[in-house]
């Protein structure tokens, strides 16, 4: 499986790397809106994770601008933001899946296994 990430903090890129190396193929990092807009169809990853706050466009206009060019890829926000209000703009525009940056280690694999499936997962 192809990953891209999306993540303006190299620190959360690295934790990120490091919780999937071992798993999957990471084809290529992001660090702005516009990054990931320009990158996702050439990529043609079958996952992007992507950070809610990022500079230029946020995460939920990328994900509405990566669904216009219709790119196939299925999406798990990681975030800092634990407001239900963010996790129900995340599923509006798209996304399978929610996941809290402090939650990082327990729940990104669990979350990337069933959004792969077709199922939603957030973060509790």
């Amino acid at each position: 499986m192809k990953i891209l990430l999306v993540d303006d903090s190299p620190e959360m890129v690295e934790a990120v790397r490091n919780t999937l190396a071992d798993h999957f193929e990471i084809v290529g990092v992001c660090e702005d809106g516009f990054a990931a807009v320009r990158d996702a169809p050439r990529l043609d990853p079958d996952l992007i994770i992507l950070d809610v706050s990022l500079p230029g466009m946020n995460g939920f206009e990328v994900a509405k601008e990566l669904a216009r060019l219709k790119v196939r890829a299925k999406i798990i926000f990681l975030s800092v933001h634990m407001d239900p209000s963010y996790i129900e703009a995340a599923l509006e525009v798209g996304a399978f899946g929610y996941v809290f940056k402090s939650r990082l280690s327990a729940d990104l694999l669990v979350a990337i296994e069933k959004v792969m499936e077709g199922r939603k997962f957030t973060s509790s």
